[in-house]
């Protein structure tokens, strides 16, 4: 899941820059944050949280599908509801993650790295934000997609 990789890109830009963590925890908030900042854990228990969700959100996707019996346009309106209620999850995460990786990029000193960090962020919260539709868009299109064929039975030894 594309989910997976922007976290592991967020984990590589926090060990590529030692001490990023201790320096964000030993600074006191400014007065002005209306909001305490996510801590890494923090972002890692959520993004578990809501690979958890999109899971919930196949499966039923899978019984909504399945109830449409290869009807394509009954499996998209059957599907909106359940689009919908996870897409409220997708876009907390996307805006929590997005805020972790702008902070973890406004921690970097100037350079490149930093400069990819700031680009990488908007990417992942499309990403993030896209993710419910595109898993019901899979979903439909595996509906309609020819069955595999069954492998050939192995050969007596």
């Amino acid at each position: 899941m594309s989910l997976k990789i922007a976290l592991a890109a967020s984990a590589l830009v926090a060990v590529a820059s030692p001490g990023w963590a201790q320096e964000a925890t030993a600074a006191p908030a400014p007065a002005e944050q209306s909001a305490p900042a996510l801590t890494e854990a923090e972002i890692q228990a959520r993004g578990e949280a809501f690979e958890a969700s999109m899971e919930a959100m196949g499966r039923e996707l899978e019984a909504v599908i399945a109830d449409a019996d290869g009807d394509v346009a009954k499996a998209r309106a059957e599907s909106d509801p359940i689009v919908a209620k996870y897409q409220v999850e997708a876009d907390a995460f996307a805006t929590a993650l997005t805020a972790f990786l702008a902070e973890m990029a406004a921690s970097l000193p100037e350079g490149e790295q930093r400069t990819q960090m700031t680009a990488m962020a908007p990417m992942v919260e499309g990403q993030i934000k896209g993710a419910p539709g595109q898993l019901r868009d899979q979903a439909i299109t595996s509906m309609t997609a020819p069955a595999a064929e069954p492998a050939a039975p192995a050969a007596p030894e």
